[in-house]
């Protein structure tokens, strides 16, 4: 069975991943700014989002 991500909701799922962390950022920003949070935590939560926006579009690139 083929298919296509891209027919598949792909553009709706990278935004909602990217608007995701755009929000981790911000909230990063502030716990450095404020000593608020645990901002390890919040950059390694940043990165796992990054890596999966790099593996989705791997798959997008892949189902073309």
């Amino acid at each position: 069975l083929e298919y296509s991500l891209k027919h598949d909701g792909y553009y709706e799922l990278i935004r909602e991943v990217r608007r995701t962390g755009y929000n981790i950022n911000q909230l990063l920003k502030i716990a450095n700014a404020r000593g608020l949070l645990d901002a390890p935590l919040l950059r390694k939560s940043l990165e796992e989002n990054r890596a999966a926006e790099r593996m989705l579009w791997q798959a997008f690139q892949e189902g073309r």
